[in-house]
């Protein structure tokens, strides 16, 4: 069989290896609470200058943007440490 690509013979190179790709998780350890509310007034002061705010926002679009950021932190662990049912908070308006 005739490989058009490669005339030498030689087999192909192999395939470039893929880099992991970065982890989402944010590390917190080490973090007392006192650091991370500072590190919260400071972003959410840095919003409010920007003028960046929740008003045309409905509540329906604040429930969906709440629901995803939980599930996002009950998939990687940050909720729940133990449990594998997600939080209330997840199906608390399912009912």
């Amino acid at each position: 069989m005739i490989d058009w690509f490669n005339s030498s013979g030689a087999p192909p190179p192999p395939p470039p290896e893929e880099e992991p790709a970065p982890t989402r998780a944010v590390a917190m350890d080490g973090l007392s609470s006192v650091e991370i509310s500072e590190y919260y007034s400071v972003i959410v002061d840095k919003l409010n200058f920007l003028d960046v705010s929740t008003d045309g926002v409905t509540k329906l679009q604040m429930l969906l943007i709440q629901l995803k950021t939980r599930l996002d932190d009950w998939q990687s662990g940050g909720l729940s440490k133990g449990s594998r049912r997600p939080p209330a908070a997840l199906t608390a308006h399912l009912h």
